[in-house]
């Protein structure tokens, strides 16, 4: 058996293992692809977890809604957005700024029970430079235009099937509070 001894030469690579310019690109492409799979299920979960965020956000505020009409004697918050304390949340024209618009939902009736301004908005909203992105029921304690308005939780027909609030990609500012 002949046991040779190391080359003292730098510029011999001998019997050294050394990855070949072919395998490297072949591990690259296998990379590239692996990502192009990996990329849009990583987008994918993003968005679902952005849906599942809204519908969190919307369920807080039918909580919201429930604490308060229980605590008022079944009496449900307004769905109009000007009467402080009584409306759901507050819009004031002259509201310019997002503090000036967040002042506005810490006036409204739901505040007490939210304490959050995150809790009014909607990641997937298409404005986000809105303070809130829901609005509530106009038939809940608004103005009804022709149809019957229900003041407290007792009138509604059948309060499970009853949506009390959504979510309004509305391109006015501010929203308006209510739909019908």
């Amino acid at each position: 058996m002949h046991i040779r001894p190391p080359s003292t030469d730098p510029s011999r690579h001998g019997d050294a293992a050394a990855f070949t310019l072919i395998e490297l690109l072949v591990v690259i492409a296998i990379i590239a692809i692996l990502a192009a799979i990996l990329v849009p299920a990583v987008q994918q979960a993003l968005d679902m977890g952005r849906r599942i965020f809204c519908l969190s956000n919307m369920r807080q505020l039918q909580l919201a809604h429930s604490a308060y009409s229980h605590a008022h004697e079944g009496r449900m918050p307004g769905a109009n957005t000007g009467a402080s304390g009584v409306d759901w949340a507050i819009l004031h024209d002259n509201a310019r700024t997002m503090e000036q618009r967040i002042e506005g939902l810490k006036r409204g009736a739901l505040w007490p029970y939210i304490e959050s301004a995150g809790a009014y908005r909607c990641p997937t909203h298409p404005y986000q430079d809105y303070a809130r992105h829901f609005s509530m029921n106009n038939f809940l304690t608004g103005d009804g235009w022709t149809y019957p308005v229900r003041t407290t939780i007792e009138e509604v027909p059948e309060p499970i099937r009853t949506i009390s609030f959504l979510e309004e990609p509305d391109p006015r500012q501010g929203l308006l509070g209510a739909w019908v």
